[in-house]
C-alpha cells in the first residue's frame, strides 16, 4: 500500500522527523503515564496504530520486555524505522481503512491519527460540549463552526492540541486488560 495521496502530513518529507520529536516532546510523558496507570507490565501484547515515530513503540517494547509483543503500524514506516523493530514488529497499515491486525492485543494506542471513525466521534464530543465551551469563553460558535466544517470535510485542523484519552478493562478471561486511545479534540 502506498501513501494516501489524500493525507497531508507525507512521513518522506525531511520535515516530518523535526514533527515527530516535537510530538515526542508535547504528548511522550503524558502517554506513559496513561500507559503506566492502565497496567502495561512484563509480557503485555500491544498495537501502536499510527505509530509515525518510534518512541512510543520503544517505551512499549522496553516495557513489555521480551515475552510480550509491540506491533507499530503506520501508513508510511519512514520513520518508525529500526528502533522499533529491535524486538518488535512494524507493519504497513491503514487503521482508517483497513481491518485491524491479528491479536489479541491488551493495548491498543492511536494518538493523533485521522481515521473516519474518530471524526464522527470527535463532531459528536464537540457538538455535546459546545455551550459549556462558549459559556466558559473557550471557544467562540465561529471558532466550533470552523473546526466542525473541517471535520466533517476530512481536513486537520492542525491549530488544536487537546487530547481526548479513555481507557477501560474488558471481562477476565479473554487475554485482554485495557485500551488506551487517544485524540484531538
Amino acid at each position: 500500500m502506498g501513501q494516501d495521496e489524500g493525507y497531508l502530513l507525507d512521513n518522506r518529507q525531511a520535515e516530518a522527523g523535526t514533527r515527530f520529536d516535537a510530538l515526542s516532546a508535547l504528548f511522550d510523558a503524558s502517554t506513559f503515564r496513561h500507559f503506566e496507570a492502565a497496567g502495561v507490565a512484563e509480557g503485555w501484547r500491544c498495537w501502536e496504530a499510527g505509530a509515525g515515530g518510534p518512541s512510543v513503540a520503544v517505551w512499549l517494547r522496553e516495557r513489555v520486555g521480551p515475552t510480550g509483543r509491540v506491533l507499530a503500524t503506520d501508513v508510511d514506516l519512514s520513520w518508525t524505522g529500526t528502533p522499533a523493530t529491535e524486538g518488535g514488529e512494524v507493519l504497513r497499515h491503514d487503521v482508517g481503512r483497513a481491518a485491524p491486525p491479528p491479536g489479541p492485543f491488551g493495548l491498543v494506542h492511536a494518538r493523533l491519527v485521522p481515521s473516519p471513525a474518530c471524526d464522527v466521534l470527535e463532531a459528536a464530543t464537540v457538538r455535546q460540549v459546545r455551550d459549556r465551551l462558549v459559556a466558559a469563553g473557550l471557544a467562540t460558535d465561529e471558532e466550533i463552526d470552523g473546526h466542525l466544517a473541517a471535520v466533517e470535510a476530512g481536513r486537520p485542523d492542525l491549530a488544536t492540541s487537546p487530547m481526548i484519552s479513555a481507557w477501560g478493562r474488558r471481562p477476565a478471561g479473554d487475554g485482554s486488560r485495557s485500551l488506551v486511545r487517544s485524540r484531538p479534540l
